[in-house]
This record gives structure tokens, sequence and C-alpha cells, in this order.
């Protein structure tokens, strides 16, 4: 199978493609409990999102640590890893295609130390391009969404 056959859209690379398998015995097992897995990966962390397509061919995305070239995740579902870059919409935080206040509470919450944010969302976040993802994007964000300002441009 090819890396380029498993993007769902125009917008969508597929960077890396790994089959995760727990086996004992020589036999396929399934665990009960969440396994930690470990990737080699090299290469932009930008706009990066990772799942695992289970036996049924459904993608879930995980989150993941980057630390001494591994992406880091843990995983109750084994099969297919699938690293691959995704074109972000600027201010879309969570990924629903829609640039919203959902997106701007969750950078509120990020900003506050209630939840960590994936290296994409972070990228997607930054509508204020300063480097940093916090309060002023999200209102920004609140802003657009309002209909105060059409665009992130500064």
């Amino acid at each position: 199978m090819s890396v380029d056959s498993l993007a769902t859209d125009e917008k969508t690379q597929v960077l890396q493609y790994k089959k995760i398998e727990l086996t004992e015995n020589g036999k396929s097992v399934v665990s009960e409990y969440p396994i930690m897995i470990s990737v080699p990966y090299e290469g932009t962390l930008e706009n990066l999102k990772v799942c695992i397509e289970g036996t049924d061919n459904k993608r879930k995305n995980v989150s993941y640590t980057y630390r001494n070239g591994n992406l880091t995740f843990d995983t109750n579902t084994l099969g297919n890893v699938i690293i691959m870059t995704q074109e972000g919409l600027m201010g879309d935080t969570n990924g629903d295609g829609e640039i919203d206040i959902a997106d701007a509470l969750m950078i509120s919450r990020y900003d506050a130390g209630l939840t960590e944010l994936e290296a994409s969302q972070l990228s997607a976040s930054d509508v204020n391009t300063d480097g940093e993802v916090n309060i002023a994007d999200a209102l920004m964000i609140s802003r657009y969404d309002a209909g105060l300002i059409t665009s992130f441009s500064n």
C-alpha cells in the first residue's frame, strides 16, 4: 500500500505509515488497557496529525508527545499508525472546519493550564502570529466569530 493512497483529501499528505500489532506466542492479541506506542519520526511538527486505523478501517486521532525523535502516545486500538500533515484552517483549534467560540474556549482553557493542545492545534491557534497561544488569540477568534473582524491579518 502506498502512503499517498491513505490521504483523505487534497490537503492531506501522509508522511509515515506503520503497522502496530500486539502478539503473544506468535498470535495477535487485543489489550484491554492502553499501551504506550513510540514511533520514530523526523520532520516538521507543524500541522502534524497522528491517527490509528483499526481493523474496522476507522481512523481515530491520538494526542501525542514528541521527544528525542519519537512520537509517543497511548492507545487501546492497534492497527495502522498514520502520521500525516493536514493544512489547517487558521483559527480552527478544534479541527471541526469552523472558526467559532468553541475554538476560543479551547484556547482559553489551554491558556489557563486546564488542557493541552497538539502541535497542529497550536499552529492553527496562533491567529495573531506572535509565536504564543494565549487569551489574545482567543479574543481575536471571538471577535471574528462575532463578525467584528473579517480576517486575522494585522
